[in-house]
């Protein structure tokens, strides 16, 4: 009989979320970079607070499967929250978790003295 061991790299949130203060109406991304092994399937989910993002339930929010970064279009005061970024894999899971602060746009008016 012939026994294996198989030996993998944790799977480890390398590139974690930033929290920013994103102007309303820009585009924000949250990166999520993992470190794992190439044998292994990663898989990202997204939560703001305790409910899990949706591309599908939101048009403006996308994942990206290949990095797991999150993008959201638009950014609205109802985007405001604790965003979590949860990695599942068979290596191990990892999770981290940025601010995101909206701030109305900027309007600089010149006032010129002649």
């Amino acid at each position: 009989m012939v026994d294996w061991l198989v030996v993998v790299v944790r799977t480890r949130i390398v590139r974690p979320p930033q929290s920013v203060s994103a102007i309303k109406g820009t585009r924000v991304t949250l990166e999520c970079g993992v470190e794992s092994d190439a044998s292994v399937v990663v898989s990202w989910r997204w939560f703001v607070g305790t409910s899990e993002i949706s591309s599908l339930s939101d048009s403006r929010t996308t994942v990206s499967s290949g990095d797991g970064s999150l993008t959201i279009r638009s950014v609205r005061n109802t985007d405001v929250g604790r965003y979590t970024c949860h990695v599942v894999s068979v290596a191990g899971n990892d999770s981290a978790t940025a601010l995101l602060e909206v701030i109305g746009m900027l309007i600089f008016i010149s006032t010129s003295v002649f």
